[in-house]
């Protein structure tokens, strides 16, 4: 690969003589900005994304725009011409007003020698959480991909999904100032102090090797430039008034759990909607005090996983189970249920493995009932996202014994994942859940484990996808429970059907319904039909 690790070789790109005859090298840009509280997108020929367009040429023009959004869901974007003091544009309306990414590529054709292409991108999202959903395109040939570091932004440059080490990537932040940064090693540079604003990026990749003809011209090499355009926003960790917290990243089939006036987070699946690989599983294990009023901690992470479950009790979380991704976002799913069990302590920091189940299960749920751990429902996977084998059996662990081991329920009258669990007088609920025939299940199965027996409940209300990774938490004499409609129910003191208590906000499923303290509870991430979610909301019972 040639790298240009200099500015010098862009001034011999497509040139702009302007009116004074002064020469400016342009690239194509793409950019979001709110018009009549809108998003809209912009696609200009300029030297920077800080400046405004130029005329657009034809080809540039033509540039055929692609959104992704955080529902996964594409579309194309219509722009029209657009002229005005500072420049001719093309602008137009993005589908829907959420997170997303726009795209472009345009052929520009030979320009000297060579045979020059531009990657336009801009990435619009309304807070920083939002932006690992959305920060890669699609198929796009050269990408430039950020996403939050510890210590600030890293970006990524891709070329042909492939991470490109020695590329030299221009930056230009909020104060206008050009800097030039080189990848590492893994194709990475890492901007520290990010101050909320717009930031532009642009990268320069000459492929070897790549002479040929374009439209019955010969050329010597191609040249390939990507843009991406960044509007950061002001952090938002947490409401003013601390009902809502912001989680670092959209998530939905996490582990997750309140113990001792922290919520723990840990996994999940991010990303578009059914699509599945080591990139779509979040890297964190965090935590933060149920008030808001302190950052993420980042505590120390094991196996990436999603479809896992994430317990409290005692002073330890136990997790239990979950799925592991072996292939790249771009390649067929290969996906493996592990049969991982093991014990965090909070005050050490420090995990210790736990006797594996006896079989690996992931999209199942775990409850404990005085101490014994109970894991109801699930599969195992290996290596097929579609076909996998459906658990006829639960599973309990005597979190107090000196030697435990895992003792196998053999009479299970389900096979159902995507379920909930949680105990109420002793007993375990199984809630919902998808069952091995592909339909959605609102019934409810009731262990009890001193007579080993299984009963059932009044089937939990709703109907279609309601009943489709539900969530819900017992405590004292209350069993909670809410999916997609956003509605939560009460199992009612005769224990035969569920009242209605209150209506959220927004509706979502493969989220977590958690204590949060004094008849508070926690409604945390999950996914809705508009895409996966990034809040902790709150709301009150008593």
């Amino acid at each position: 690969m040639l790298i240009r690790p200099t500015l010098s070789a862009l001034f011999a790109l497509l040139v702009y003589a302007s009116c004074n005859a002064t020469l400016y090298a342009h690239f194509s840009w793409l950019s979001v900005d709110q018009k009549d509280g809108q998003p809209v997108v912009k696609l200009h020929f300029s030297e920077a994304a800080h400046v405004a367009g130029a005329n657009i040429p034809e080809k540039v023009g033509e540039s055929k725009l692609l959104v992704w959004d955080a529902a996964g869901l594409k579309e194309t974007v219509a722009t029209e011409l657009l002229e005005t003091d500072d420049g001719v544009s093309r602008e137009g309306e993005l589908p829907r007003n959420i997170a997303c990414s726009v795209q472009g590529t345009c052929t520009y054709g030979i320009y000297h020698s060579f045979l020059l292409t531009y990657y336009p991108k801009a990435i619009y999202i309304k807070n920083r959480s939002e932006m690992p959903a959305v920060a890669r395109a699609s198929n796009q040939k050269f990408d430039i991909v950020p996403s939050w570091h510890e210590y600030g932004l890293e970006i990524t440059t891709l070329w042909d999904g492939k991470p490109q080490a020695g590329v030299t990537l221009s930056v230009i932040g909020p104060d206008e100032e050009e800097k030039q940064l080189e990848t590492n090693a893994k194709g990475r540079v890492l901007i520290t102090d990010v101050a909320p604003g717009l930031y532009g990026f642009r990268a320069h990749y000459v492929a070897p090797d790549s002479g040929g003809e374009f439209e019955g011209k010969s050329y010597d090499e191609e040249q390939h430039f990507a843009t991406l355009t960044l509007r950061i926003p002001e952090d938002d960790t947490a409401s003013a008034d601390g009902s809502q917290i912001v989680i670092p990243n959209p998530i939905a089939s996490f582990g997750a759990a309140t113990s001792d006036g922290y919520l723990y987070v840990y996994g999940g699946h991010t990303g578009r909607a059914h699509s599945h690989s080591r990139q779509n599983l979040s890297p964190h294990f965090i935590r933060i005090p149920l008030d808001g009023e302190n950052d993420w901690e980042t505590l120390p992470m094991q196996t990436h996983l999603q479809g896992l479950a994430l317990v409290a009790h005692g002073k330890h979380l136990y997790r239990v189970g979950g799925l592991n991704a072996r292939n790249d976002i771009d390649d067929e799913a290969d996906l493996y249920s592990v049969k991982d069990f093991a014990r965090y302590d909070p005050v050490q920091g420090t995990w210790e493995a736990l006797p594996d189940m006896p079989t690996p299960r992931s999209s199942h749920d775990a409850v404990v009932v005085g101490d014994k751990l109970f894991v109801v429902g699930g599969w195992a996977l290996e290596g097929d996202s579609s076909d996998g084998d459906w658990h006829d059996t639960a599973l309990e662990f005597d979190l107090s014994a000196d030697e435990p081991k895992w003792k196998v329920i053999e009479n299970v009258p389900f096979e159902r994942r995507a379920l909930a669990a949680a105990t109420l007088d002793g007993k375990v609920y199984v809630l919902c859940g998808l069952n091995s025939f592909a339909e959605v299940s609102q019934e409810v199965n009731v262990y009890d484990p001193e007579t080993e027996k299984w009963t059932t409940g009044p089937d939990f209300p709703g109907e279609g996808m309601h009943g489709f990774g539900v969530s819900a938490w017992g405590e004292g004499s209350d069993l909670l429970a809410t999916g997609l409609d956003g509605l939560v129910y009460r199992l009612a003191s005769d224990q035969q059907h569920w009242e209605k208590m209150t209506k959220l906000d927004q509706g979502r499923f493969f989220h977590r319904l958690l204590p949060a303290g004094d008849g508070k509870f926690a409604m945390v991430g999950g996914a809705s039909m508009s895409g996966h979610i990034n809040r902790v909301d709150f709301f009150q019972l008593r």
